[in-house]
């Protein structure tokens, strides 16, 4: 028997398989993940390899021979383009904070578990990043960072010192994935990552953050806050997810 479903995803990652074919990764608001085969679309011509650019939006046809299914391997046998996020893909730091919002997705969303929040702040993120002052990006991606690992039960323990228990430091500190949360200088006990560390402003801001995602941008901080304040949070993705994230995604000049 042949299983069939329509889907509305944002494609987040796509791997090339064999000669002609793409592993394609796409987010669907009840779904979360799902992994599908797509079979010949690197030949030329190919209607279907257009659409499967990263950071869009299509209508999916899923398909799923019934043996494959308890296997877990669907096929992509149509897609039809919904939203591309042009000005996404025009605008270089926007293009980076989606990149590393879909890195989030790919590696802590799970097949089956629905992520209607998720998909939500996603989609919206990919419409408004390009429009937003480069502090607000910033802000923005942060934000939704946070939200995903909340969501996905990997959020930080912001209240106090993962280690002496300290709730209101004096000096910076140092998110780290490791123990779950941050360290106060002092308890961190190693320079590793002390040059990515938030001073105590910006521990308060991330404490917000994650506490009111859909104010994010009410939050008031120049550039430089906003660039420290990312760093912080890309750094403690990376150690949650286990791997550095996408070769795409550089890091921002510091003073």
């Amino acid at each position: 028997m042949i299983r069939r479903e329509k889907v509305r995803a944002i494609i987040v990652s796509r791997k090339s398989v064999g000669e002609a074919d793409r592993l394609v990764t796409l987010f669907t608001r009840s779904r979360g993940v799902l992994k599908v085969m797509a079979k010949g679309v690197r030949r030329i011509p190919s209607r279907r390899g257009g659409y499967l650019e990263p950071l869009t939006e299509g209508l999916c046809l899923i398909t799923a021979n019934a043996s494959f299914a308890t296997h877990g391997r669907s096929y992509l046998a149509a897609v039809e383009p919904l939203t591309a996020f042009g000005g996404l893909h025009d605008n270089e730091t926007a293009l980076e904070a989606g990149l590393v919002l879909a890195q989030a997705v790919v590696h802590l969303c799970e097949e089956g578990q629905a992520y209607e929040t998720v998909f939500d702040g996603l989609h919206q993120a990919l419409t408004m990043l390009p429009e937003l002052s480069a502090p607000r990006q910033r802000i923005l991606e942060t934000a939704l960072v946070l939200h995903i690992l909340q969501r996905t039960g990997f959020a930080p323990h912001l209240a106090a010192c993962q280690v002496c228990g300290q709730t209101r430091p004096s000096e910076a500190v140092v998110l780290d994935g490791g123990s779950g949360g941050w360290r106060c200088l002092v308890c961190h006990d190693s320079f590793a990552g002390t040059s990515w560390s938030l001073p105590p402003r910006l521990l308060r801001a991330t404490q917000w953050l994650a506490h009111n995602p859909e104010r994010a941008l009410r939050l008031k901080v120049d550039l430089p806050e906003a660039e420290q304040l990312v760093l912080g949070v890309r750094r403690y993705l990376a150690q949650v997810i286990g791997a550095p994230l996408a070769p795409a995604v550089t890091t921002y000049a510091r003073a």
